[in-house]
């Protein structure tokens, strides 16, 4: 198994403003707590949550190395839950943002780890996650 390199030391914010006008940040943090507070800790919802987060955090607030802790938070759950395809995703975008830190050669191995998963998940180099991650790996590798 490819190495992950180590997560952040500290646990992605998972507070707002109130008066903070990001209607979409607000409905997934406030989903986030109600999971946790509902489900506990390790559930898989929890973890989707915490995907979601990332992309608003990395696509929205341009803010990279939140979006990467908020990633690697659904990493830790979907590993626990020996969820390979969750982890395959959750995997891509922890690529996407050490490519967007300037971290090539720690995309590079995420990405490499993403597609062993899929493949030992049995999915054939026609589906589109394994294309987006290839895609990923490939558009790397050029550059």
């Amino acid at each position: 198994m490819t190495m992950v390199p180590p997560p952040t030391t500290n646990k992605p914010k998972t507070t707002y403003s109130r008066d903070s006008d990001n209607v979409v940040l607000r409905q997934v943090l406030d989903d986030l707590h109600r999971y946790q507070r509902d489900l506990g800790e390790w559930h898989e919802k929890v973890a989707e949550t915490w995907n979601s987060l990332g992309l608003i955090r990395l696509h929205m607030q341009r803010d990279a190395e939140a979006a990467l802790g908020c990633h690697q938070e659904a990493l830790k759950i979907f590993r626990k839950q020996d969820a390979p395809l969750s982890m395959a995703i959750t995997l891509n975008d922890l690529g996407y943002c050490y490519e967007r830190l300037g971290k090539r050669e720690d995309a590079l191995n995420i990405y490499k780890e993403a597609v062993d998963l899929l493949r030992k998940s049995k999915i054939g180099s026609s589906h589109p996650r394994m294309i987006a991650t290839q895609r990923s790996m490939n558009r790397l590798m050029r550059t």
